[in-house]
């Protein structure tokens, strides 16, 4: 529901915010993984999401 009610037009520096942290971006919103604020790792989901279009 809170990322529902966000607003917020994603882009690919949205969804790095997003990733890296995902509360601050999205108050009250759960991850099921983590990727601990590593900008690699975030790039690298953002990348694969990016070739599946």
């Amino acid at each position: 529901a809170p990322l529902k009610a966000s607003g917020i037009t994603w882009d690919e520096a949205s969804l790095h915010e997003w990733l890296k942290s995902p509360k601050a971006k999205v108050p009250g919103t759960k991850m099921m993984f983590a990727l601990n604020g590593d900008d690699k790792k975030i790039d690298d989901v953002i990348a694969y999401l990016a070739s599946k279009k």
